[in-house]
């Protein structure tokens, strides 16, 4: 996941690696991993005006994972608020790259 935890750190926190050096902020981002950063994506996400599109990513991964067919049922509303911090991640790049 470091990929998509760097992806994040780019371009949705706005950390830069500095050239030759590894950015202390990018070497302790793991927000596929940490609840508490994926909160962070999700608050800049909403700064970017991508908040629609971030739930419907979201929606769509739950739906995928745990079979929730058609609309979005109490269980799957349950799953949805209980998202990974890696769904929360996914659904945030999806949201962002269109």
């Amino acid at each position: 996941m470091e990929d998509l935890d760097r992806w994040l750190a780019e371009n949705v926190m706005g950390y830069t690696p500095i050239r030759g050096y590894t950015n202390w902020k990018t070497e302790h981002f793991h927000p596929t991993s940490s609840i508490e950063q994926a909160f962070m994506c999700e608050e800049k996400i909403k700064e970017m005006d991508k908040g629609s599109s971030y739930v419907k990513a979201l929606v769509k991964i739950i739906h995928d994972e745990w079979c929730i067919h058609n609309n979005l049922t109490l269980i799957g509303v349950y799953y949805l608020i209980h998202a990974s911090p890696l769904h929360r991640c996914q659904a945030i790049r999806k949201a962002v790259e269109g």
